[in-house]
């Protein structure tokens, strides 16, 4: 039963993350041009923290101009990644079921799901979609 998978076999691996000590205007172009919703971020490859593209949206119609630089000197200057990403988030760790991952996906608050090893370490992340993937193969 895919419930009692582990998430190890659901879970994306090469997952984008940033560093704490990283700018957020770097953010904004990791969450721009790629399909996900979704950023760690991480110190020394701890996982310190989410950033959502939710987050993120408030903060860029403030500084709404027409070039991206400016947007970007805007972010730069006035935030730290620390002061907009949530840190209050549930994680996974591999051996851990899809079934748990699934509980966490269904409260709603995000759309992932971290997986990270006993030290804290980022190794994977499980998505709405990833889960999604795994009953249709199932």
């Amino acid at each position: 039963m895919l419930r009692d998978t582990p998430v190890h076999r659901v879970m994306t691996t090469e997952v984008a993350s940033i560093d704490i000590a990283d700018r957020l205007s770097t953010a904004r172009h990791l969450l721009d041009r790629h399909p996900f919703e979704h950023l760690p971020i991480t110190r020394e490859g701890r996982l310190v923290g989410l950033l959502t593209a939710s987050d993120l949206a408030p903060l860029t119609l403030k500084a709404y101009v027409r070039d991206s630089a400016t947007v970007d000197a805007w972010l730069d200057a006035s935030f730290q990644l620390r002061d907009v990403m949530t840190t209050e988030m549930r994680t996974v760790q591999r051996e851990d079921t899809v079934g748990r991952a699934a509980e966490f996906l269904a409260e709603g608050s995000f759309h992932c799901v971290p997986v990270i090893d006993s030290d804290g370490q980022l190794v994977g992340i499980v998505t709405s979609t990833d889960l999604i993937r795994a009953m249709v193969a199932h």
